[in-house]
């Protein structure tokens, strides 16, 4: 097992609250999320170094560096966290009555796993993924670009027509 596998997975445990004597999750388990979620980070992160992961194999070369292993934690703790809501709202989350005064609502767990969705680590990455990519000069270059145009008319001449 390499370090990202070790650190990754007790950091992951952490973030999810899977820390107990007997948890929810195998290492197994959660070493396949964590690869998972580096699969998106490579492809939603700008990263400086070009990663190959290999699921079947369980291997990511070269070896992580902090920032791709913190990607990595928080998006895997953002898919569990949403795996988690799913199968509460499925199981028992969400409940009708039919008869002459029609009802649905939805339990307070899967309320409370979906605030968690809405405030933790979903929206933690998402956060850290623009500030990351846009803090990348490479990105913005051309959003920060001179704008050179004879043909610009602000307002689409909306207001002008008095002047001329």
């Amino acid at each position: 097992m390499s370090s990202w596998q070790d650190e990754g997975v007790e950091i992951l445990r952490i973030l999810i609250n899977d820390f107990s004597d007997t948890p929810n999750y195998t290492d197994e388990i959660l070493e396949q999320t964590l690869l998972v979620a580096a699969r998106y980070v490579v492809q939603e992160v700008n990263l400086s170094s070009n990663y190959s992961i290999n699921f079947l194999a369980g291997s990511i070369i070269p070896e992580p560096e902090d920032i791709l292993l913190n990607f990595m934690v928080l998006k895997a703790a953002c898919l569990t966290n949403t795996w988690a809501f799913n199968s509460k709202a499925i199981m028992d989350g969400i409940t009708a009555k039919c008869g002459p005064y029609a009802q649905m609502s939805v339990k307070s767990d899967a309320m409370l796993i979906l605030g968690l969705l809405r405030e933790g680590p979903c929206k933690t990455y998402d956060e850290l993924v623009n500030q990351y990519n846009f803090g990348n000069a490479d990105i913005i270059r051309g959003i920060l670009s001179p704008f050179c145009s004879n043909q610009f008319i602000p307002n689409n001449g909306v207001g002008f027509s008095e002047r001329n």
